[in-house]
């Protein structure tokens, strides 16, 4: 006879209880987890909270540089140091704390470095903003951008010009990752070479020097390799701001257009003649004059081929200081007659090749790295006054140049 067995007492609840247990465990990490998110979330909000009243914290202690004399001054001469804590917080529990201070060794230049708070009782988010800023002059004084500096570079200046004689007359030269000569011969009419990183020349004369600054020196040149200077923060030129508050524009194509058409000598009245897109000068300004007054920004590159035979290019100032040829991108320059009275400076990179001649009477900047190919005639003659203004905006106010950013959150 099959016999069968009963269930013991308890079995069915035991499981029930386990069942019971584990879906409690589940709803419960399930809460955790919402929880949890919840607050990343809020700490979230926080944090981006803490980084507006740290922009606005930026904000006011450039309204403050602007519109305190003592604290202009200090900028100009490189001994600002202020810190102080925001008493106007922008809303409840929020607040900033900002020290203003001078770069090492950079007159006009300075940082602007911000930690701001915001407390919604919860959480407590703190988020740091630091800007560098350089106080631009007026025509007739202030500051220039590159110091002393004529010829100048952010980036390494290499120069491989076989037979040609470069003339810096009033300024220096200064490339921020190396200078490297090959078979030229440069005229630095009692100025100096400067640069953080190394010096190298090949078949170089240094005529008229007044010394190597450099981290090293191959050959050592006649003097002696002397210590390396502090790095100099590339000038920035705003764009943004001629952009918006003029209203002589063109295209590219317009601009190739008016010259074009304009007969052989063409005048752009300025203060500002603002184009976009990239200029490639060819056959369309061949046997041209183009007299530019004051500035001419290209939002774009520059450059101009061998089709462009006795092109010449004129830039006058017009009695501010504020004259030159600003490019956002690149400069290739290969051909033609250029005459600046003012700067010529690129955001980007800067090639010179070909027989051209180039006599500037302000100063030659590149923020990038800046290239010298083949034999040509180049005079430069540095103008601070110039310089100083043609990097100062219109109403020569402090000018934040990079704003670099760092979160802590707490």
């Amino acid at each position: 006879m099959m016999k069968f067995q009963k269930r013991k007492p308890g079995y069915a609840l035991a499981t029930i209880l386990v069942l019971l247990g584990v879906s409690m465990f589940g709803v419960g990490a399930l809460i955790t987890v919402s929880t949890l998110e919840s607050k990343i979330s809020r700490s979230q909000q926080e944090s981006v909270t803490a980084y507006y009243v740290s922009e606005g914290g930026v904000q006011d202690a450039l309204w403050r540089i602007n519109t305190t004399p003592a604290y202009k001054t200090a900028l100009a001469a490189g001994t600002l140091n202020v810190t102080y804590t925001a008493t106007n917080a922008p809303a409840t529990n929020q607040g900033y704390t900002v020290t203003m201070k001078s770069s090492v060794g950079g007159g006009g230049y300075g940082t602007i470095d911000v930690t701001g708070t915001s407390d919604n009782g919860v959480f407590v988010s703190k988020r740091r903003v630091v800007a560098t800023v350089f106080e631009g002059a007026v025509a007739g004084g202030g500051v220039s951008p590159t110091g002393t500096a004529a010829m100048f570079s952010g980036a390494a200046i290499a120069v491989n010009n076989p037979g040609s004689t470069f003339s810096i007359a009033g300024g220096d030269f200064y490339a921020g990752g190396g200078i490297t000569f090959n078979q030229t011969t440069v005229n630095l009419n009692g100025g100096v070479i400067k640069t953080p990183g190394p010096y190298n020349s090949n078949q170089t004369t240094l005529q008229n020097s007044g010394g190597v600054f450099a981290s090293s020196c191959s050959p050592t040149p006649a003097g002696g390799c002397q210590a390396a200077p502090s790095t100099i923060t590339a000038p920035s030129f705003d764009f943004t701001y001629y952009s918006t508050h003029y209203t002589t524009k063109y295209t590219a194509a317009q601009f190739q257009t008016a010259v074009s058409t304009g007969g052989a000598t063409v005048n752009f009245p300025g203060p500002v003649t603002y184009i976009t897109g990239d200029v490639n000068i060819g056959n369309w300004m061949k046997n041209k004059t183009v007299n530019i007054s004051g500035m001419l920004i290209i939002a774009g590159s520059l450059g101009i081929n061998n089709s462009a035979t006795n092109a010449i290019i004129n830039v006058n100032d017009p009695g501010t200081g504020q004259a030159g040829i600003f490019v956002s991108n690149n400069i290739n320059n290969g051909y033609g007659t250029w005459n600046i009275n003012g700067v010529f400076y690129a955001a980007g990179s800067t090639n010179f090749s070909s027989a051209q001649t180039i006599n500037v009477n302000g100063a030659l900047i590149s923020a990038g790295p800046m290239n010298i190919n083949t034999g040509f005639g180049l005079t430069l003659t540095y103008n601070s006054t110039r310089t100083a203004a043609s990097f100062a905006g219109a109403s020569g106010v402090a000018q934040a140049l990079s704003v670099q950013y760092w979160e802590e959150q707490y």
